[in-house]
């Protein structure tokens, strides 16, 4: 499968369906998504949530190896409630990224 960001052929295994608003932000399939191979998919959901965090709460994220890791952030955008400005944020990202 073509991985719509980089353009390399990956097997299935490592192909992922991106939410263009990721899930913990509220977005659902109806807001698009894109087929990703994992390393682009990572950096997209890191792109939004450090440039959410950065613009929302003033806060710095780290860089983790680890995807897990990042959950602490996404439940602490689930525990606020999204407003249209939020979606700025989101949308000027998903807009430079694609």
């Amino acid at each position: 499968m073509i991985c719509f960001r980089c353009k390399n052929d990956f097997p299935e295994n490592q192909i992922e369906v991106s939410h263009d608003i990721p899930k913990y932000l509220g977005g659902t399939d109806k807001d698009g998504r894109h087929i990703l191979c994992v390393d682009c998919h990572e950096k997209y959901d890191y792109l939004i949530l450090f440039c959410f965090m950065l613009k929302k709460y003033d806060q710095v994220i780290p860089r983790f190896d680890d995807r897990r890791k990042y959950i602490q952030f996404h439940n602490k955008i689930k525990r606020d409630k999204i407003t249209g400005d939020d979606f700025k944020i989101i949308k000027q990202v998903m807009e430079a990224y694609f």
